[in-house]
């Protein structure tokens, strides 16, 4: 019921599904591409397009209203991993694209969420959670065996992880103190991907979340929230004009991947979700939230104008669902 009124609560407020599978046939065969999400108030399909924004067409769907959230596609672009719900629980998915789906995880009593792969893609990276006593970064084998625990923490959710580009580190969100679940700051960590060597990024009275790993793995892009209510779905999506309510600003910034040297990417507002850089390190893209929608935006690192890559009146490019992918 707990997670229930979570995924509700998500579609009331920002008149957005939390449910979507990101992925891409990787028919952009030796360039880049870039997946996402798109829900049109009743279905969600899975698209793609190149980073700047062209050629985007449809690789899968609808999915004919399942709770599907959180998905990331393979290194190979072959496989999808992604998390949905049987109106009970959320279990974790790996579906090969023109093929088949596997169920890598089938735990009663708790949920997993946010599946990201490690760079050779023997590893999916998650968050599991009871939602109420504990909550864990855990990584598993591609095939659902061999589950470890990367971090965990009984005062509330981890956030969001991301493998380094060589495999060797998990970026996340983890809360500092918090007394009561939902509250506290979140600043970004990282630890090995077999658990050890914990390294806080950040220590601000706002929450630093979404994180993602340049290229090079010498900086990580992330974004700045002052919402102090989490899920794990991240914060509480905020209301605006045409969806309901006030703009808010919620800055992108990035520091080095050992912290410090801190530096803004943007500031504009209605910026929401994952933020990720592009292949080729010189952009980041962020879902924004306009009057309209939720579209899919980019800006180069060191600043400067935003880049619109999709444009939809009706329909919505989910939040926090989509990945980037160098085939």
């Amino acid at each position: 019921m707990r997670l229930r009124n979570h995924v509700l609560t998500a579609v009331m407020v920002a008149g957005l599904l939390a449910t979507a599978i990101g992925g891409a046939s990787a028919s952009f065969q030796g360039q880049d591409t870039v997946s996402f999400v798109r829900y049109d108030g009743a279905d969600t399909r899975i698209f793609e397009m190149r980073p700047n924004g062209t050629e985007e067409h449809k690789v899968f769907g609808p999915t004919k209203g399942s709770f599907v959230y959180a998905s990331a596609m393979a290194p190979d672009g072959r496989r999808v991993a992604f998390s949905a719900s049987d109106g009970i629980q959320f279990d974790l998915f790996v579906k090969r694209i023109g093929g088949g789906t596997k169920q890598i995880t089938d735990t009663p009593g708790r949920n997993e969420y946010s599946p990201m792969w490690s760079p050779d893609g023997e590893l999916v990276v998650f968050m599991e959670t009871d939602e109420v006593t504990y909550s864990a970064i855990v990584r598993r084998d591609a095939d659902g065996t061999r589950r470890r625990e990367i971090h965990r923490t009984e005062a509330d959710y981890l956030l969001f992880p991301s493998v380094s580009p060589d495999g060797q580190r998990v970026l996340f969100s983890a809360p500092r103190g918090a007394p009561l679940r939902g509250d506290g700051n979140y600043d970004l960590m990282t630890k090995t991907i077999d658990g050890t060597g914990r390294r806080w990024l950040t220590e601000t009275p706002t929450n630093e979340i979404a994180g993602d790993w340049s290229p090079d793995g010498d900086r990580v892009a992330f974004l700045v929230e002052t919402f102090t209510k989490m899920t794990p779905f991240g914060r509480e999506p905020a209301l605006r004009p045409g969806l309901g309510g006030p703009v808010i600003e919620q800055p992108v910034y990035s520091i080095r991947s050992e912290g410090g040297g801190k530096r803004l990417i943007t500031d504009k507002p209605g910026i929401n979700g994952r933020v990720m850089y592009t292949p080729d390190g010189k952009r980041v893209m962020f879902s924004r939230l306009t009057s309209e929608s939720m579209d899919l935006f980019s800006t180069p690192v060191g600043g400067g104008v935003l880049k619109r890559l999709t444009e939809t009146t009706k329909t919505y490019n989910a939040f926090d669902l989509f990945q980037i992918l160098p085939t």
